[in-house]
């Protein structure tokens, strides 16, 4: 009877501990999976955060006035001066594995502009984020001093991929990926020279994506909407009210332009000041910004800008 008070014990406690023991990976790997996923999700929305848009922090949606408002509000690219290629950028003073790439061309075709481009960025975790985007913009209405309406479409398509262990059997590989489609849509209105207002709603869709252990997540929807007053020339105030998933912020910006082609740029959202510097020249344009990561790091903008044909008189009237 003793021994099997004993084996029956021994049983029991082996029981207790393997059955601790599987509610503790069973927590970590959903605590890891969500971290994952949120991860994914910065990554993916970190295309709305060009050069120029972090420097006058994130007020782009109005002002549009670059190719990588094909990422932020397509409408924005009625602005665009001719044929432009855009590229960009982008370190981190904090994480030396993080990267991101960004390319735009621009095309204006009548009362339309035409763009396609390509965004990049890479992380320590061996996380991949790869956005292809096919946009337009077209003038709906043109009245004179520059005033206009204008509307754009950008077609998206999202490709996350990580590297991954031995274990993952449903992963089959060493890598995992998966894509989804998405559209974009923006409106633009100026009805005076030295006013402009934005709208844009970033994946209308909402599509989902797998990132590894079956896991599903929503590339989340991204709306943003707001101003900008332009005084003399000289000065450029913004506002613009975003809202991704269930968090809402108001950004605030401020572009001071000298009598030489130098810029200043500076922005204010989420307890972050940003700032930057670019040069605006007839054929080029160079610009660098600095905005914090919130992790006591700062992401490091460089974009170039180089126009090929002459500005288009109907925009610029």
């Amino acid at each position: 009877m003793r021994l099997k008070w004993i084996i029956r014990k021994m049983r029991n406690e082996i029981f207790r501990v393997l059955s601790t023991f599987a509610a503790f990976l069973f927590l970590s790997s959903c605590v890891n999976a969500a971290v994952l996923g949120d991860h994914f999700l910065e990554l993916l929305a970190s295309a709305g955060n060009s050069a120029r848009a972090s420097a006058t922090g994130n007020t782009f949606c109005s002002l549009g006035d670059d190719p990588s408002t094909l990422f932020i509000n397509p409408a924005g690219l009625i602005t665009v001066e001719g044929s432009v290629l855009y590229g960009e950028y982008v370190a981190n003073s904090r994480d030396t594995k993080y990267r991101a790439v960004r390319t735009v061309a621009a095309v204006p075709y009548e009362k339309a502009v035409f763009s396609a481009g390509y965004y990049r960025t890479e992380s320590g975790e061996d996380i991949v984020a790869d956005i292809f985007a096919l946009g337009t913009a077209v003038r709906i209405l043109q009245g004179t001093q520059g005033s206009f309406l204008s509307a754009g479409l950008t077609l998206k398509s999202g490709r996350l991929s990580r590297g991954v262990s031995g274990d993952c059997i449903s992963c089959g590989s060493t890598r995992f990926s998966d894509s989804a489609f998405s559209t974009d849509f923006g409106i633009m209105l100026r009805p005076l020279p030295m006013v402009s207002f934005g709208y844009s709603v970033e994946n209308l869709q909402k599509p989902e994506l797998e990132y590894g252990d079956g896991s599903v997540l929503s590339w989340e929807r991204n709306t943003r909407w707001g101003g900008s007053v332009f005084w003399r020339e000289k000065v450029i105030l913004a506002w613009q009210k975003e809202t991704a998933g269930n968090k809402t912020g108001n950004h605030f910006g401020l572009i001071v332009m000298t009598n030489t082609p130098l810029e200043f740029m500076s922005g204010f959202h989420d307890e972050k000041v940003s700032g930057g510097l670019r040069w605006d020249d007839s054929r080029f344009d160079l610009l660098v910004s600095f905005t914090p990561d919130g992790g006591g790091g700062v992401d490091i903008h460089a974009s170039f800008e180089i126009l090929f044909k002459g500005i288009p008189l109907e925009v610029k009237q």
